[in-house]
């Protein structure tokens, strides 16, 4: 249906409340994503997964991208993967380096052709008022970790200027995409966003 625009970012996450929500286990997160990966690869195949029909009918390649910057991370992008997302925060020295260690990891696991990478950003276009709704979203839901929520509000995008300055960024560094994550809940931001970018 999405005619190959479909990709997948996943990671585990850090929010422990996540887990508690779903009734899952915070510590195995890591082992269960592995399971997960399997299934998804499973299913996307067109093989049946219970009984004997296929949830898809015909194989579909979909791209799986991982995010994080630790070790199970960069070994799930490198070799189960088809890349990697960068975090939220234009730490373009950080993302670069790791960004590196994803292309040699790939290639020292006998991948073929390049590993795709993705990075991300949250913004809020459209003047002062936009801008403080946008910060004390996210200063709301990265609240579990103050130091971490104060570097997302610090970072968000907020005029056209900045946002066409970071996609130029990120080309430069090699990456792919760049994902604008909306830190307000309004369609606007999208007519905002293109009208910077596109």
């Amino acid at each position: 249906m999405a005619g190959g625009r479909l990709a997948i970012g996943v990671a585990v996450g850090s929010r422990a409340d996540d887990y508690v929500a779903a009734g899952v286990d915070f510590e195995k997160r890591g082992r269960l994503l592995d399971q997960e990966v399997t299934t998804m690869r499973e299913v996307w195949s067109g093989k049946p997964v219970v009984g004997d029909s296929p949830i898809v009918p015909e194989p579909v390649d979909i791209p799986l991208l991982f995010g994080g910057r630790g070790k199970a991370a960069l070994r799930r992008a490198t070799t189960v993967g088809d890349g990697w997302v960068a975090g939220a925060l234009r730490d373009y020295t950080g993302q670069a380096q790791f960004l590196d260690r994803v292309r040699q990891g790939w290639r020292e696991a006998g991948r073929v052709g390049e590993p795709t990478n993705h990075a991300s950003v949250n913004f809020a276009i459209g003047g002062a008022g936009v801008a403080d709704a946008g910060r004390s979203h996210l200063a709301h839901y990265y609240g579990f970790k103050p130091d971490y929520a104060k570097l997302n509000v610090d970072d968000i995008i907020t005029t056209p200027q900045d946002a066409r300055d970071t996609v130029r960024a990120y080309a430069d560094l090699g990456f792919d995409r760049v994902l604008f994550h909306p830190a307000v809940s309004s369609l606007e931001q999208v007519d905002r966003l293109a009208d910077a970018v596109l």
